[in-house]
Protein backbone atom coordinates (compact mmCIF):
# COMPACT_ATOMS: atom_id res chain seq x y z
CA UNK A 1 0.00 0.00 0.00
CA UNK A 2 1.45 3.67 -0.07
CA UNK A 3 3.83 4.20 2.57
CA UNK A 4 2.37 5.33 6.15
CA UNK A 5 4.55 5.19 9.50
CA UNK A 6 3.96 2.64 12.02
CA UNK A 7 3.97 3.25 15.75
CA UNK A 8 4.03 1.27 18.84
CA UNK A 9 0.35 1.41 19.38
CA UNK A 10 -0.42 0.31 15.81
CA UNK A 11 2.29 -2.47 15.88
CA UNK A 12 0.05 -3.58 19.96
CA UNK A 13 -3.19 -3.32 18.37
CA UNK A 14 -2.04 -5.70 15.56
CA UNK A 15 -0.80 -8.22 18.00
CA UNK A 16 -3.46 -7.88 20.38
CA UNK A 17 -6.06 -8.71 17.50
CA UNK A 18 -4.11 -11.32 16.06
CA UNK A 19 -3.84 -13.35 19.78
CA UNK A 20 -7.35 -12.51 19.58
CA UNK A 21 -7.84 -14.97 16.67
CA UNK A 22 -8.43 -12.16 14.06
CA UNK A 23 -8.53 -13.10 10.71
CA UNK A 24 -6.54 -11.10 8.15
CA UNK A 25 -10.01 -9.92 6.52
CA UNK A 26 -10.99 -8.53 9.56
CA UNK A 27 -7.58 -6.46 10.37
CA UNK A 28 -7.43 -5.05 7.45
CA UNK A 29 -10.94 -3.84 8.16
CA UNK A 30 -10.27 -2.63 11.38
CA UNK A 31 -7.05 -1.29 10.82
CA UNK A 32 -6.66 0.15 7.45
CA UNK A 33 -3.64 -2.08 6.69
CA UNK A 34 -2.45 -4.04 3.41
CA UNK A 35 -2.78 -8.05 4.28
CA UNK A 36 0.69 -8.28 3.16
CA UNK A 37 1.89 -5.43 5.94
CA UNK A 38 -0.13 -7.54 8.25
CA UNK A 39 1.42 -11.08 7.24
CA UNK A 40 4.95 -9.42 7.41
CA UNK A 41 4.84 -7.98 11.29
CA UNK A 42 2.94 -11.73 11.75
CA UNK A 43 6.14 -13.31 10.99
CA UNK A 44 8.48 -10.75 13.01
CA UNK A 45 5.93 -11.42 15.62
CA UNK A 46 6.39 -15.34 14.78
CA UNK A 47 10.32 -14.74 14.94
CA UNK A 48 10.29 -12.61 18.75
CA UNK A 49 8.38 -15.48 20.07
CA UNK A 50 5.39 -13.38 20.64
CA UNK A 51 3.36 -16.70 19.63
CA UNK A 52 -0.42 -16.65 20.33
CA UNK A 53 0.24 -19.73 23.04
CA UNK A 54 2.21 -17.65 25.42
CA UNK A 55 1.32 -15.22 27.03
CA UNK A 56 2.50 -11.32 26.38
CA UNK A 57 5.86 -9.69 28.49
CA UNK A 58 5.47 -7.04 30.90
CA UNK A 59 4.47 -3.72 28.88
CA UNK A 60 8.15 -2.03 28.75
CA UNK A 61 10.14 -5.97 27.56
CA UNK A 62 6.88 -5.71 24.68
CA UNK A 63 7.51 -1.72 23.66
CA UNK A 64 11.39 -2.86 23.31
CA UNK A 65 10.62 -6.05 22.03
CA UNK A 66 8.13 -3.59 19.10
CA UNK A 67 10.27 -1.21 18.70
CA UNK A 68 12.87 -3.47 16.81
CA UNK A 69 10.50 -3.99 14.44
CA UNK A 70 9.66 -0.69 13.71
CA UNK A 71 10.50 0.68 10.40
CA UNK A 72 12.76 3.65 9.79
CA UNK A 73 10.94 7.22 9.88
CA UNK A 74 12.50 8.04 6.73
CA UNK A 75 12.48 7.11 3.08
CA UNK A 76 15.02 6.53 0.15
CA UNK A 77 12.30 8.18 -2.00
CA UNK A 78 9.57 10.01 -2.03
CA UNK A 79 6.92 8.62 -4.61
CA UNK A 80 4.30 10.60 -3.76
CA UNK A 81 5.66 13.84 -4.26
CA UNK A 82 6.56 12.73 -8.02
CA UNK A 83 2.92 12.74 -8.15
CA UNK A 84 2.65 16.00 -6.82
CA UNK A 85 4.99 17.06 -9.42
CA UNK A 86 2.14 16.16 -12.15
CA UNK A 87 -0.86 17.79 -9.77
CA UNK A 88 -2.54 19.78 -11.95
CA UNK A 89 -2.54 17.83 -14.70
CA UNK A 90 -3.79 14.85 -12.95
CA UNK A 91 -6.70 16.73 -11.31
CA UNK A 92 -7.29 18.13 -14.84
CA UNK A 93 -7.82 14.31 -16.00
CA UNK A 94 -10.20 13.68 -13.05
CA UNK A 95 -12.26 16.55 -12.62
CA UNK A 96 -12.75 18.02 -16.22
CA UNK A 97 -15.91 18.86 -17.56
CA UNK A 98 -15.37 16.68 -21.18
CA UNK A 99 -14.54 13.36 -20.80
CA UNK A 100 -13.16 12.81 -16.80
CA UNK A 101 -11.38 10.29 -16.31
CA UNK A 102 -11.71 8.31 -13.05
CA UNK A 103 -8.68 8.04 -10.38
CA UNK A 104 -7.52 4.90 -11.71
CA UNK A 105 -7.51 5.73 -15.45
CA UNK A 106 -5.48 9.01 -14.74
CA UNK A 107 -3.22 6.78 -12.37
CA UNK A 108 -2.64 4.84 -15.70
CA UNK A 109 -1.88 7.80 -17.63
CA UNK A 110 0.44 9.49 -15.88
CA UNK A 111 2.20 6.04 -15.08
CA UNK A 112 2.70 5.30 -19.04
CA UNK A 113 3.43 9.36 -20.06
CA UNK A 114 5.80 9.93 -17.33
CA UNK A 115 7.44 6.58 -16.81
CA UNK A 116 6.34 6.89 -13.10
CA UNK A 117 7.38 3.61 -10.64
CA UNK A 118 4.72 4.46 -7.84
CA UNK A 119 1.87 1.73 -7.08
CA UNK A 120 -1.66 2.83 -7.47
CA UNK A 121 -2.09 2.30 -3.09
CA UNK A 122 0.12 5.60 -3.29
CA UNK A 123 -1.70 7.01 -5.55
CA UNK A 124 -4.70 6.37 -3.81
CA UNK A 125 -3.31 8.51 -0.53
CA UNK A 126 -2.32 11.69 -3.10
CA UNK A 127 -5.73 11.37 -4.51
CA UNK A 128 -7.23 11.50 -0.88
CA UNK A 129 -5.26 14.52 0.24
CA UNK A 130 -6.38 16.63 -3.65
CA UNK A 131 -9.52 14.59 -4.29
CA UNK A 132 -12.75 13.80 -2.85
CA UNK A 133 -13.51 10.16 -2.73
CA UNK A 134 -15.57 8.63 -5.38
CA UNK A 135 -18.51 6.03 -4.34
CA UNK A 136 -18.85 2.74 -5.79
CA UNK A 137 -21.80 1.63 -6.33
CA UNK A 138 -23.88 -1.24 -5.37
CA UNK A 139 -23.08 -4.11 -6.87
CA UNK A 140 -26.30 -6.01 -8.93
CA UNK A 141 -27.08 -9.22 -8.52
CA UNK A 142 -25.37 -11.78 -10.91
CA UNK A 143 -26.44 -15.13 -11.87
CA UNK A 144 -23.90 -17.46 -12.70
CA UNK A 145 -24.44 -19.78 -16.28
CA UNK A 146 -22.65 -22.96 -17.35
CA UNK A 147 -19.42 -22.18 -19.69
CA UNK A 148 -20.70 -21.32 -23.63
CA UNK A 149 -24.22 -20.59 -22.17
CA UNK A 150 -24.69 -16.30 -23.14
CA UNK A 151 -22.75 -13.16 -23.78
CA UNK A 152 -23.86 -10.36 -23.00
CA UNK A 153 -24.02 -7.28 -25.05
CA UNK A 154 -24.60 -3.48 -24.52
CA UNK A 155 -23.89 0.59 -25.93
CA UNK A 156 -22.21 3.17 -24.51
CA UNK A 157 -21.04 6.46 -25.91
CA UNK A 158 -17.91 7.12 -24.88
CA UNK A 159 -16.29 10.47 -26.49
CA UNK A 160 -14.87 12.23 -29.25
CA UNK A 161 -11.79 11.73 -32.18
CA UNK A 162 -11.20 14.12 -34.88
CA UNK A 163 -11.92 11.89 -37.48
CA UNK A 164 -8.96 12.29 -40.56
CA UNK A 165 -11.07 11.00 -43.35
CA UNK A 166 -13.81 13.79 -42.60
CA UNK A 167 -11.54 16.40 -41.23
CA UNK A 168 -13.88 16.88 -38.09
CA UNK A 169 -14.83 15.21 -34.86
CA UNK A 170 -16.96 12.55 -34.43
CA UNK A 171 -18.88 11.36 -31.68
CA UNK A 172 -17.83 8.00 -31.06
CA UNK A 173 -19.35 4.58 -29.35
CA UNK A 174 -18.10 1.29 -27.62
CA UNK A 175 -19.98 -1.90 -28.61
CA UNK A 176 -19.63 -4.00 -25.20
CA UNK A 177 -19.50 -7.72 -24.59
CA UNK A 178 -18.75 -9.77 -22.41
CA UNK A 179 -19.36 -13.62 -21.77
CA UNK A 180 -20.89 -14.89 -18.39
CA UNK A 181 -18.78 -17.65 -17.36
CA UNK A 182 -15.40 -16.54 -17.79
CA UNK A 183 -16.13 -12.74 -18.45
CA UNK A 184 -13.66 -12.45 -20.60
CA UNK A 185 -14.64 -9.12 -22.31
CA UNK A 186 -14.69 -7.76 -25.83
CA UNK A 187 -14.58 -3.72 -26.81
CA UNK A 188 -14.98 -2.27 -30.55
CA UNK A 189 -15.48 1.55 -30.82
CA UNK A 190 -17.45 2.75 -33.57
CA UNK A 191 -19.18 5.65 -35.18
CA UNK A 192 -22.55 4.53 -35.71
CA UNK A 193 -25.64 2.25 -33.82
CA UNK A 194 -26.94 1.41 -36.97
CA UNK A 195 -28.15 -2.21 -37.81
CA UNK A 196 -24.83 -2.87 -40.21
CA UNK A 197 -22.73 -1.57 -37.96
CA UNK A 198 -24.14 -3.37 -34.69
CA UNK A 199 -24.15 -6.52 -36.88
CA UNK A 200 -21.08 -6.19 -37.79
CA UNK A 201 -19.59 -5.84 -34.42
CA UNK A 202 -21.07 -9.29 -33.40
CA UNK A 203 -19.28 -10.66 -36.40
CA UNK A 204 -15.84 -8.81 -35.09
CA UNK A 205 -17.09 -10.13 -31.60
CA UNK A 206 -17.83 -14.19 -32.16
CA UNK A 207 -14.26 -14.12 -34.51
CA UNK A 208 -13.04 -12.89 -31.19
CA UNK A 209 -14.12 -15.51 -29.52
CA UNK A 210 -13.39 -18.22 -31.97
CA UNK A 211 -17.01 -19.35 -31.32
CA UNK A 212 -20.55 -18.36 -30.18
CA UNK A 213 -22.40 -18.92 -26.99
CA UNK A 214 -25.95 -20.38 -27.14
CA UNK A 215 -27.80 -17.16 -26.87
CA UNK A 216 -27.35 -13.59 -27.32
CA UNK A 217 -28.41 -11.36 -24.53
CA UNK A 218 -29.31 -7.40 -25.69
CA UNK A 219 -30.91 -4.69 -24.61
CA UNK A 220 -33.70 -3.38 -26.44
CA UNK A 221 -31.79 -0.95 -28.87
CA UNK A 222 -32.91 -0.34 -32.30
CA UNK A 223 -30.63 -1.67 -33.64
CA UNK A 224 -31.31 -4.74 -32.58
CA UNK A 225 -34.61 -5.20 -31.94
CA UNK A 226 -37.85 -3.08 -34.13
CA UNK A 227 -40.41 -4.16 -31.67
CA UNK A 228 -39.90 -4.25 -28.49
CA UNK A 229 -42.95 -6.81 -26.56
CA UNK A 230 -41.99 -8.62 -22.63
CA UNK A 231 -43.51 -11.83 -24.25
CA UNK A 232 -43.10 -11.11 -28.45
CA UNK A 233 -39.94 -8.99 -29.07
CA UNK A 234 -39.87 -8.63 -32.83
CA UNK A 235 -35.84 -8.97 -34.22
CA UNK A 236 -34.60 -6.88 -36.51
CA UNK A 237 -33.79 -8.84 -40.41
CA UNK A 238 -30.57 -8.41 -40.38
CA UNK A 239 -29.75 -9.51 -36.69
CA UNK A 240 -31.88 -12.55 -36.96
CA UNK A 241 -30.30 -13.97 -40.27
CA UNK A 242 -26.49 -13.09 -38.11
CA UNK A 243 -28.18 -15.39 -35.40
CA UNK A 244 -29.46 -18.24 -37.76
CA UNK A 245 -26.32 -18.24 -39.55
CA UNK A 246 -23.87 -18.88 -36.40
CA UNK A 247 -26.63 -21.06 -34.71
CA UNK A 248 -27.34 -18.60 -31.90
CA UNK A 249 -30.48 -17.27 -30.53
CA UNK A 250 -31.37 -13.77 -29.33
CA UNK A 251 -33.05 -12.58 -25.95
CA UNK A 252 -34.23 -9.27 -25.82
CA UNK A 253 -33.72 -8.54 -22.11
CA UNK A 254 -36.48 -6.82 -20.03
CA UNK A 255 -37.17 -2.88 -21.10
CA UNK A 256 -35.42 -0.56 -18.88
CA UNK A 257 -33.89 -3.83 -16.70
CA UNK A 258 -30.01 -3.81 -17.19
CA UNK A 259 -29.77 -5.90 -14.32
CA UNK A 260 -31.36 -8.78 -16.27
CA UNK A 261 -27.47 -8.22 -18.41
CA UNK A 262 -25.68 -7.11 -15.17
CA UNK A 263 -22.42 -8.50 -16.09
CA UNK A 264 -21.90 -6.15 -19.10
CA UNK A 265 -23.12 -2.98 -17.49
CA UNK A 266 -19.80 -2.71 -15.64
CA UNK A 267 -18.23 -2.87 -18.74
CA UNK A 268 -19.53 0.28 -20.53
CA UNK A 269 -17.77 2.64 -17.94
CA UNK A 270 -15.07 0.91 -17.98
CA UNK A 271 -14.85 0.82 -21.82
CA UNK A 272 -15.07 4.87 -21.54
CA UNK A 273 -11.83 4.91 -19.02
CA UNK A 274 -9.83 2.71 -21.44
CA UNK A 275 -10.79 4.90 -24.06
CA UNK A 276 -10.02 8.03 -22.74
CA UNK A 277 -6.89 6.45 -21.34
CA UNK A 278 -5.95 5.31 -24.74
CA UNK A 279 -7.05 8.81 -26.39
CA UNK A 280 -4.74 10.62 -23.59
CA UNK A 281 -1.49 8.46 -24.07
CA UNK A 282 -2.00 7.99 -27.91
CA UNK A 283 -3.94 11.30 -29.44
CA UNK A 284 -2.90 10.32 -33.12
CA UNK A 285 -4.42 7.27 -32.97
CA UNK A 286 -7.38 6.30 -35.53
CA UNK A 287 -10.32 4.19 -34.89
CA UNK A 288 -8.64 1.31 -35.91
CA UNK A 289 -5.56 1.76 -33.73
CA UNK A 290 -7.65 2.48 -30.72
CA UNK A 291 -9.44 -0.77 -31.26
CA UNK A 292 -6.47 -2.69 -31.53
CA UNK A 293 -5.60 -1.45 -27.89
CA UNK A 294 -8.62 -2.17 -27.13
CA UNK A 295 -8.61 -6.14 -27.96
CA UNK A 296 -4.89 -5.88 -26.29
CA UNK A 297 -6.47 -4.89 -23.22
CA UNK A 298 -8.85 -7.15 -23.23
CA UNK A 299 -7.07 -10.42 -23.97
CA UNK A 300 -3.52 -9.10 -22.16
CA UNK A 301 -4.39 -6.42 -18.97
CA UNK A 302 -8.02 -7.45 -17.85
CA UNK A 303 -8.00 -10.95 -19.19
CA UNK A 304 -4.97 -11.65 -17.41
CA UNK A 305 -6.00 -9.91 -13.92
CA UNK A 306 -7.73 -11.79 -11.54
CA UNK A 307 -11.67 -11.13 -11.59
CA UNK A 308 -13.46 -9.46 -8.86
CA UNK A 309 -16.26 -12.09 -8.48
CA UNK A 310 -14.73 -15.17 -9.71
CA UNK A 311 -10.84 -14.79 -8.36
CA UNK A 312 -9.63 -16.15 -11.69
CA UNK A 313 -8.05 -14.46 -14.78
CA UNK A 314 -10.86 -14.24 -17.31
CA UNK A 315 -8.47 -15.39 -20.13
CA UNK A 316 -7.13 -18.53 -18.31
CA UNK A 317 -10.88 -19.21 -17.71
CA UNK A 318 -11.72 -18.76 -21.00
CA UNK A 319 -9.09 -21.04 -22.52
CA UNK A 320 -9.30 -23.74 -19.97
CA UNK A 321 -13.29 -24.05 -20.19
CA UNK A 322 -15.58 -21.66 -22.16
CA UNK A 323 -13.36 -21.91 -25.51
CA UNK A 324 -13.98 -25.58 -26.22
CA UNK A 325 -17.70 -25.35 -25.01
CA UNK A 326 -18.80 -22.51 -27.96
CA UNK A 327 -20.54 -23.49 -30.54
CA UNK A 328 -17.74 -23.65 -33.73
CA UNK A 329 -18.06 -20.62 -36.37
CA UNK A 330 -19.52 -22.03 -39.62
CA UNK A 331 -16.93 -22.12 -42.96
CA UNK A 332 -18.43 -18.47 -44.03
CA UNK A 333 -18.52 -15.63 -43.09
CA UNK A 334 -21.74 -13.89 -42.74
CA UNK A 335 -22.60 -11.24 -44.99
CA UNK A 336 -24.30 -8.45 -43.51
CA UNK A 337 -27.53 -7.53 -45.41
CA UNK A 338 -29.25 -4.11 -45.66
CA UNK A 339 -33.19 -4.19 -45.40
CA UNK A 340 -35.66 -1.30 -46.29
CA UNK A 341 -39.13 -0.90 -46.34
CA UNK A 342 -39.95 1.35 -49.22
CA UNK A 343 -42.90 2.41 -50.48
CA UNK A 344 -43.44 1.86 -54.39
CA UNK A 345 -44.14 5.55 -56.20
CA UNK A 346 -47.45 6.54 -59.09
CA UNK A 347 -44.59 6.06 -61.67
CA UNK A 348 -43.82 1.76 -60.40
CA UNK A 349 -40.86 2.84 -59.35
CA UNK A 350 -38.87 2.67 -56.01
CA UNK A 351 -36.11 4.72 -54.57
CA UNK A 352 -33.29 2.37 -52.91
CA UNK A 353 -29.71 4.35 -51.69
CA UNK A 354 -30.32 6.72 -54.53
CA UNK A 355 -31.19 4.38 -57.58
CA UNK A 356 -34.62 3.63 -58.22
CA UNK A 357 -36.55 0.00 -59.59
CA UNK A 358 -39.42 -0.75 -61.38
CA UNK A 359 -42.01 -2.94 -59.88
CA UNK A 360 -44.50 -4.43 -61.56
CA UNK A 361 -48.09 -2.61 -61.99
CA UNK A 362 -50.33 -4.23 -59.19
CA UNK A 363 -47.50 -3.06 -56.30
CA UNK A 364 -48.04 0.67 -57.07
CA UNK A 365 -48.73 2.80 -53.66
CA UNK A 366 -47.71 -0.60 -52.00
CA UNK A 367 -44.88 -0.99 -49.67
CA UNK A 368 -42.00 -3.93 -50.26
CA UNK A 369 -39.09 -5.59 -48.51
CA UNK A 370 -36.02 -5.07 -50.23
CA UNK A 371 -32.61 -6.73 -49.35
CA UNK A 372 -29.36 -5.61 -50.64
CA UNK A 373 -26.50 -8.33 -50.08
CA UNK A 374 -23.68 -6.90 -52.09
CA UNK A 375 -24.64 -6.45 -55.48
CA UNK A 376 -27.65 -7.97 -55.22
CA UNK A 377 -30.95 -6.44 -54.47
CA UNK A 378 -33.83 -8.80 -53.49
CA UNK A 379 -37.39 -7.76 -53.27
CA UNK A 380 -40.18 -9.11 -51.25
CA UNK A 381 -43.91 -8.52 -50.51
CA UNK A 382 -44.71 -7.54 -46.75
CA UNK A 383 -45.74 -11.57 -46.47
CA UNK A 384 -41.85 -12.18 -47.74
CA UNK A 385 -42.65 -13.61 -50.82
CA UNK A 386 -39.77 -13.19 -53.35
CA UNK A 387 -41.04 -10.93 -56.43
CA UNK A 388 -37.47 -10.10 -58.25
CA UNK A 389 -34.16 -9.53 -58.36
CA UNK A 390 -32.00 -7.28 -59.69
CA UNK A 391 -27.88 -6.34 -59.95
CA UNK A 392 -26.98 -3.23 -58.99
CA UNK A 393 -25.44 -0.71 -61.29
CA UNK A 394 -24.57 2.18 -61.98
CA UNK A 395 -28.00 3.22 -63.70
CA UNK A 396 -29.95 5.58 -61.76
CA UNK A 397 -33.30 3.62 -63.06
CA UNK A 398 -33.55 -0.15 -63.58
CA UNK A 399 -36.38 -2.00 -64.91
CA UNK A 400 -36.43 -5.41 -66.40
CA UNK A 401 -37.54 -6.62 -70.18
CA UNK A 402 -41.46 -6.25 -70.28
CA UNK A 403 -42.04 -3.38 -67.45
CA UNK A 404 -42.49 -1.02 -69.67
CA UNK A 405 -44.04 -0.74 -73.60
CA UNK A 406 -41.10 -0.22 -75.92
CA UNK A 407 -43.19 1.78 -78.66
CA UNK A 408 -43.25 5.75 -77.06
CA UNK A 409 -47.07 6.05 -78.23
CA UNK A 410 -48.08 3.09 -76.28
CA UNK A 411 -46.08 4.55 -73.64
CA UNK A 412 -47.31 8.21 -73.23
CA UNK A 413 -50.98 6.43 -73.51
CA UNK A 414 -50.16 4.59 -69.66
CA UNK A 415 -52.45 5.75 -66.82
CA UNK A 416 -49.77 7.70 -65.08
CA UNK A 417 -48.22 9.69 -67.73
CA UNK A 418 -51.97 10.86 -69.02
CA UNK A 419 -52.83 11.67 -65.51
CA UNK A 420 -49.80 14.18 -65.38
CA UNK A 421 -50.37 15.61 -69.27
CA UNK A 422 -54.13 16.21 -67.49
CA UNK A 423 -52.76 18.09 -64.80
CA UNK A 424 -50.56 19.86 -67.61
CA UNK A 425 -53.65 21.26 -69.19
CA UNK A 426 -55.13 22.85 -65.97
CA UNK A 427 -52.42 25.50 -66.64
CA UNK A 428 -52.13 25.84 -70.65
CA UNK A 429 -50.32 24.92 -73.36
CA UNK A 430 -47.00 25.76 -72.66
CA UNK A 431 -47.44 23.73 -69.94
CA UNK A 432 -48.75 20.81 -71.86
CA UNK A 433 -45.80 21.55 -74.50
CA UNK A 434 -42.97 21.10 -71.53
CA UNK A 435 -44.72 17.96 -69.75
CA UNK A 436 -44.65 16.42 -73.10
CA UNK A 437 -41.25 17.02 -73.95
CA UNK A 438 -39.93 15.90 -70.64
CA UNK A 439 -42.53 12.69 -71.03
CA UNK A 440 -41.36 11.34 -74.88
CA UNK A 441 -38.35 9.96 -74.23
CA UNK A 442 -39.60 7.85 -71.20
CA UNK A 443 -43.00 8.53 -70.67
CA UNK A 444 -42.35 6.15 -66.54
CA UNK A 445 -38.24 7.57 -66.08
CA UNK A 446 -39.10 10.67 -66.82
CA UNK A 447 -42.04 11.17 -64.53
CA UNK A 448 -40.65 12.62 -61.60
CA UNK A 449 -39.19 15.08 -63.41
CA UNK A 450 -42.75 16.02 -64.86
CA UNK A 451 -44.24 15.50 -61.62
CA UNK A 452 -42.14 17.84 -60.44
CA UNK A 453 -42.20 20.51 -62.61
CA UNK A 454 -46.49 20.09 -62.14
CA UNK A 455 -45.72 20.91 -58.47
CA UNK A 456 -43.57 24.44 -59.24
CA UNK A 457 -45.96 25.39 -61.43
CA UNK A 458 -48.81 24.80 -58.56
CA UNK A 459 -46.78 27.84 -56.63
CA UNK A 460 -46.76 29.88 -59.95
CA UNK A 461 -49.86 29.81 -60.98
CA UNK A 462 -50.52 33.66 -60.56
CA UNK A 463 -47.23 33.91 -62.81
CA UNK A 464 -48.25 36.58 -65.52
CA UNK A 465 -45.72 34.71 -67.96
CA UNK A 466 -45.92 31.29 -67.07
CA UNK A 467 -46.71 29.57 -70.16
CA UNK A 468 -44.39 31.93 -72.10
CA UNK A 469 -41.80 30.49 -69.33
CA UNK A 470 -42.95 27.29 -70.14
CA UNK A 471 -43.14 27.36 -74.01
CA UNK A 472 -39.58 28.40 -73.50
CA UNK A 473 -38.24 25.73 -71.31
CA UNK A 474 -39.65 22.74 -73.89
CA UNK A 475 -38.06 24.72 -76.79
CA UNK A 476 -34.62 24.70 -74.87
CA UNK A 477 -35.23 21.46 -73.19
CA UNK A 478 -35.31 22.80 -69.58
CA UNK A 479 -36.68 19.73 -68.21
CA UNK A 480 -35.23 19.99 -64.49
CA UNK A 481 -37.88 22.22 -62.08
CA UNK A 482 -34.88 23.62 -60.37
CA UNK A 483 -34.01 25.55 -63.80
CA UNK A 484 -37.58 26.06 -63.91
CA UNK A 485 -37.72 27.71 -60.88
CA UNK A 486 -34.40 30.40 -61.75
CA UNK A 487 -36.43 31.14 -65.00
CA UNK A 488 -39.25 31.88 -63.57
CA UNK A 489 -37.83 34.12 -60.93
CA UNK A 490 -35.30 35.89 -63.51
CA UNK A 491 -38.33 36.68 -65.32
CA UNK A 492 -40.35 38.21 -62.32
CA UNK A 493 -37.57 40.12 -60.89
CA UNK A 494 -36.70 41.88 -64.71
CA UNK A 495 -40.21 42.17 -65.84
CA UNK A 496 -41.72 43.21 -69.41
CA UNK A 497 -40.97 46.90 -70.95
CA UNK A 498 -44.39 47.11 -73.39
CA UNK A 499 -43.90 50.62 -75.46
CA UNK A 500 -47.19 51.88 -76.83
CA UNK A 501 -46.89 55.04 -79.56
CA UNK A 502 -50.15 57.10 -79.10
CA UNK A 503 -51.60 57.80 -82.47
CA UNK A 504 -54.83 59.96 -83.88
CA UNK A 505 -57.32 58.56 -85.92
CA UNK A 506 -56.09 60.59 -89.23
CA UNK A 507 -52.57 58.47 -88.04
CA UNK A 508 -54.44 55.07 -87.99
CA UNK A 509 -55.63 55.20 -91.19
CA UNK A 510 -52.25 55.83 -92.98
CA UNK A 511 -50.85 52.66 -90.92
CA UNK A 512 -50.52 49.40 -92.16
CA UNK A 513 -49.56 45.97 -90.63
CA UNK A 514 -45.90 44.96 -91.44
CA UNK A 515 -47.15 41.54 -92.18
CA UNK A 516 -48.64 43.14 -95.51
CA UNK A 517 -45.67 43.54 -96.91
CA UNK A 518 -43.88 40.20 -96.28
CA UNK A 519 -47.30 39.23 -98.56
Amino acid sequence: MGYRFMTIDDLKEILRRWHSGHSLSSLKKALGFDRNTIRNYIRLFLASGLLPERPLPEDQALIMALQAMLPLKARSRDIRGIFEAHKDEILTLVTRKEEPVKPKTAFQIIKSKYDIEGSYETFKLFMREHAPAIEKPAAPLRIELPAGEETQLDYGKVGTIHDQATGRNRVVWAFCARLSCSRLPYIEFVYTQDRESFVESNIGMVEFYGGVTRFISIDNLKAGVDKPDLYDPRINRAYAEFAEHYGTFINPCRVATPTDKAKVERLVPQARELFRRLKAVHPTFNLAELNGAARDWCLLEYGMANHGTTHRKPKEVFEETEKAALLPLPQTRFEVPVWKTPTVGADRFFAFDKRHYAMPMNYRFEKIRVRKTGKILRIFDMNHTFIREYIISGSLFNSLPGDFPQDREAMMKGEYPLWLIGRARSFGTGTVKLVEAILSPHAYINSRRARGIINVLEKYRDHPFREEICAKAATHRVFTPKQLVQMLETEKLQGHFEFILPMSDACKAMTRDVKEYFN
